[in-house]
């Protein structure tokens, strides 16, 4: 059989169960697959794996998830088709992504694109570029991750709609937002940041009135802290407020790392309005958070800002010790981000490819 007759509109609907609905759509999908096996199909089951996955990775479910997505990737390995490859090692981006080990993302994502570009599947580029762009940014690397959500923001333009393309609006917002915030920082002529800044809110705009609509609350969640660090970067500090605030009452929280970037925009906010004590309070909420569930994505950043806080306040001890924490954090991640940046380079220049023949 033909791999896209064996894409029917059940395995497709299962997929969108995984893009649409994500964590929640997890029952739905594992009655699915347990369904399928029951059936005996080995080829429909395949292309059930990967949703299943990405919907294992946003419960944090990761051994679970990791094992669907090696089952499809095998069988797909075997039988030769290269858009399941690219369909099974994008989920294993995911997984990766959410455990918090870039270099893995970044490895499997370059594979997926090159395979997806081979299959001239476009919605699956746009995926693949989505997992890059995102893997990017964690690791600052935020110009590349710029230049690739830009290049599938562009090869999207017809079919804007889709849940996809909202997520990397979003992630594209970030991108840009976090950009001018390092320029802010850095002293960069504001000329250079302002811009950014301004089109990541315009950009945000129409992605959060689409999901206010559609009632998705974890992704309005995730593009308020987006937008919040736009508004910070340009001084609208009651704007950067009002977005945490909303984003907090929707917020998943059993996602430590959405805590984690939470407390540090919303202390960002208060260390910007000259308030060091709340962005402790802020700061210290995010770490507990993290503790709690075992998250480690962002907490460099989270000890750099506690130690700027205490300098705020002439603590110079526990500005030492926090300032220390977060080299410590950094020392551990020297080599590997060393390894990624590399990485970053050749899968971006793969990835602009790739975009371009869509």
């Amino acid at each position: 059989m033909a791999e896209q007759d064996l894409l029917d509109d059940d395995l497709r609907a299962l997929d969108q169960v995984a893009e649409e609905r994500g964590a929640a759509g997890l029952p739905a999908l594992q009655a699915a697959v347990a369904r399928l096996r029951g059936e005996g199909d080995r080829d429909r089951l395949a292309w059930a794996l990967p949703p299943l996955a990405r919907s294992f990775a946003l419960c944090e479910q990761f051994e679970a998830a990791e094992s669907a997505a090696n089952e499809a990737l095998a069988h797909f390995r075997v039988n030769g088709s290269v858009r399941g490859q690219a369909f099974a090692l994008n989920a294993l981006g995911v997984v990766a992504i959410r455990r918090g080990v870039p270099s893995r993302a970044l490895e499997v994502a370059g594979e997926a694109v090159v395979l997806a570009r081979a299959a001239d599947d476009p919605i699956l580029q746009l995926r693949i570029a989505n997992t890059l762009g995102i893997v990017l940014n964690d690791i600052g690397r935020l110009p590349e991750a710029v230049q690739i959500l830009e290049e599938g923001l562009r090869a999207a333009r017809g079919f804007q709609g889709e849940a996809v393309v909202l997520r990397l609006r979003s992630n594209l917002s970030l991108a840009l937002g976090r950009w001018a915030l390092k320029e802010h920082d850095d002293g960069v002529d504001e000329a250079a940041w302002r811009p950014r800044a301004e089109r990541a809110i315009e950009l945000m705009r129409p992605t959060l009135a689409t999901w206010r609509a559609e009632k998705k609350w974890i992704e309005i969640s995730n593009a308020l802290d987006h937008l919040a660090i736009s508004h910070i970067v340009l001084g609208d500090l009651a704007a950067a407020h009002a977005s945490l605030d909303e984003a907090e009452s929707l917020m998943d929280a059993s996602a430590p790392h959405s805590m984690v970037f939470f407390s540090c925009a919303r202390a960002r906010a208060h260390l910007h309005a000259g308030e060091p004590q709340l962005a402790l309070q802020a700061l210290e909420r995010g770490r507990v958070a993290a503790d709690s569930r075992g998250g480690h994505m962002h907490m460099d950043e989270l000890f750099r800002l506690k130690a700027q806080a205490h300098e705020s306040r002439g603590e110079w001890q526990e500005a030492f010790v926090a300032h220390k924490r977060f080299h410590e954090l950094r020392s551990r991640l020297v080599l590997e981000r060393a390894e990624q940046q590399a990485s970053a380079l050749v899968v971006a220049l793969d990835t602009e490819r790739a975009l371009r023949q869509v």
